[in-house]
């Protein structure tokens, strides 16, 4: 492991606890990633607003901190989870921020704060205005990204 990996690592184990969050190793992890240059952490969520319970999977490679942290979950929420794609990957980019080379504490920090986020929008008890707003955001924020912000 990789010392911005093992910082990473002690910011995720203080966040959720030894015993919710599970390191992958071997076929597991290159299954779950497909990738042999990535830690790969595992945790069980509760249910979400649509009933069904997934799986948060956070993965960090080798290069972090220069290379963003990546969360997914499983099965996909994509249309269902504000910023999930259909890969199950979400985006956790802060919006409106620049590319930042932060220590590895620090970005895992920001993860976390970005995750938490994310997290809270689709639990039972959450805000549907909210949840709504966000996939608003979301999609304004892909067509700001291509220019044609001007055509919505």
């Amino acid at each position: 492991m990789s010392p911005g990996q093992a910082a990473g690592q002690a910011r995720l184990l203080a966040h959720w606890g030894a015993d919710n969050l599970q390191l992958l190793e071997g076929k597991e992890l290159q299954r779950v990633s497909g990738r042999s240059d990535i830690a790969v952490w595992q945790t069980s969520l509760p249910p979400d607003y649509v009933g069904k319970t997934r799986v948060l999977s956070i993965g960090l490679s080798t290069a972090f901190p220069f290379e963003a942290a990546i969360a997914w979950v499983d099965p996909e929420a994509f249309l269902v989870w504000p910023h999930c794609g259909s890969d199950g990957k979400l985006c956790l980019w802060p919006p409106d921020t620049e590319p930042g080379w932060l220590n590895a504490e620090a970005a895992v920090d920001a993860f976390l704060e970005r995750l938490t986020v994310h997290l809270r929008l689709v639990q039972p008890e959450s805000d549907p205005l909210e949840r709504v707003q966000h996939f608003a955001d979301e999609w304004a924020s892909y067509w700001r990204c291509r220019g044609n912000i001007n055509a919505i």
